[in-house]
C-alpha cells in the first residue's frame, strides 16, 4: 500500500509558470509549458501504477472542488485497478466544501481539521484531501493484514463497498473499518 497525498492540475502549474515571467512571456507559452508538464506527468504516473500491479496506491483527490477526471488532477484522474482516490469529508460525514470528487472519487474520509503534528512538534488542524488519505491507506493496510492474499482491486472493492454514503452532493462512501475487516476476513 502506497499513500500519495499529492497532485497537480493544470491551472496550478500554470500560476506556478506564471512566475517565470523571463522564460514563459505570454499566456500560450505558459498553458503550452503546463500542459507538457502535466502530460509527462500523467505518462509518468501510470507507468508506476502499470510496473506494480500488485501495490495498491492511495492518492489524494485534491482540493479544487472539481472533478478529477475533467480537471485534469494527476496522479488522481488517472484511472487504475491498483488505484484508489479519496475525497474529503469533516468529522460528521458532511463533505468538505474544497474535495475534488466525480466518477473517480467512490471513497470520502475524514480530512478536515485534522489534528497534525508539525515539526515544532505542536499539533494544529489541517484540512486538505492529503489529510484524508492516509486514513484510506491505514484501513488498505489493515485489511492486507487480516487477509495478505487480496489483490489491490479486492482491497479498493472492500473499502468501496463496505462504508455509510456520502451526504449529497456527492455519491461515494465513507468507510467502515469494521465492516471492511469483517469482509476482508471472510474473504479468507
Amino acid at each position: 500500500v502506497v499513500n500519495a497525498s499529492l497532485g497537480f492540475s493544470q491551472d496550478y502549474l500554470e500560476a506556478e509558470l506564471r512566475y517565470q515571467k523571463a522564460k514563459y512571456q505570454d499566456d500560450a507559452a505558459v498553458r503550452s509549458r503546463a500542459k507538457a508538464v502535466l502530460d509527462q506527468r500523467r505518462e509518468n504516473w501510470a507507468r508506476v501504477f502499470d510496473a506494480c500491479p500488485n501495490t495498491l496506491f492511495i492518492v489524494a483527490a485534491g482540493n479544487s472542488n472539481q472533478d478529477v477526471v475533467e480537471y485534469g488532477v494527476v496522479p488522481a484522474g488517472i484511472q487504475r485497478d491498483n488505484l484508489l482516490v479519496v475525497g474529503a469529508v469533516d468529522r460528521w460525514g458532511n463533505w468538505a466544501s474544497f474535495t475534488n470528487s466525480g466518477e473517480g472519487v467512490k471513497v470520502f474520509d475524514f480530512g478536515v481539521e485534522v489534528p497534525s503534528l508539525i515539526p515544532s512538534g505542536e499539533t494544529v488542524p489541517l484540512s486538505g484531501t492529503s489529510m484524508a488519505s492516509p486514513n484510506a491507506a491505514n484501513l488498505a493496510a489493515k485489511i492486507l493484514s487480516v487477509n495478505p492474499k487480496l489483490k489491490p482491486s479486492q482491497v479498493r472493492a472492500l473499502i468501496a463497498e463496505h462504508g455509510n454514503p456520502v451526504k449529497a452532493p456527492f455519491s461515494g462512501v465513507i468507510p467502515d473499518e469494521a465492516a471492511a475487516l469483517a469482509a476482508a476476513r471472510k474473504a479468507r
